[in-house]
């Protein structure tokens, strides 16, 4: 399997796994639980463990298809709307076609750390409600400097692809 069918099945499986968790968890809910927390991790915001599972599986379905259907559409991009380090290159006939897939590699790639970012978030709180002390405390922040560091790796991984051009 090339690496850019596994980054499909990669944000495959992070989607089902989000999807699962949060359908596991909801019969261990209180009736009510925390659903909102400020900067200290501290719940400021309350609701029904049923309006918090439509938001936990609506916000995945959202972003996860969001994310799956920008990387399709990528693929049929038409080379006006494609913006990328040494453009003529990697779009001309020859490597179109593998450029674009790994492009949508890294994107998937993106929409697998997202999905994952809300498996941990979601499971954070949700264990935090079962405690019976909502709190998120510091290891919410340690979950979004995760992200955007992995975001930002990725970001320089792919400028630093397609920096390249083979000069053969």
């Amino acid at each position: 399997m090339n690496s850019y069918k596994f980054s499909y099945l990669l944000a495959g499986g992070a989607f089902v796994a989000v999807i699962a968790e949060s359908l596991l968890y909801y019969p261990l809910l209180p009736e009510m639980v925390a659903t909102h927390f400020n900067a200290a991790g501290n719940p400021d915001g309350w609701g029904t463990k049923s309006s918090n599972l439509i938001f936990e599986l609506g916000i995945t379905i959202f972003i996860g298809v969001l994310l799956l259907t920008v990387a399709i559409v990528i693929t049929k991009l038409k080379n006006a709307n494609i913006n990328l380090p040494n453009k003529e290159y990697w779009v001309a006939p020859e490597r179109r076609k593998q450029t674009l897939q790994i492009v949508a590699k890294y994107l998937n790639y993106l929409n697998t750390l997202v999905l994952l970012f809300f498996f941990f978030l979601f499971r954070q709180i949700s264990e935090s409600n079962m405690s019976g002390y909502p709190s998120l405390g510091s290891s919410f922040w340690f979950l979004v400097i995760g992200l955007i560091f992995s975001n930002m790796v990725i970001v320089i991984r792919m400028i630093l692809v397609f920096s390249n051009i083979d000069k053969k």
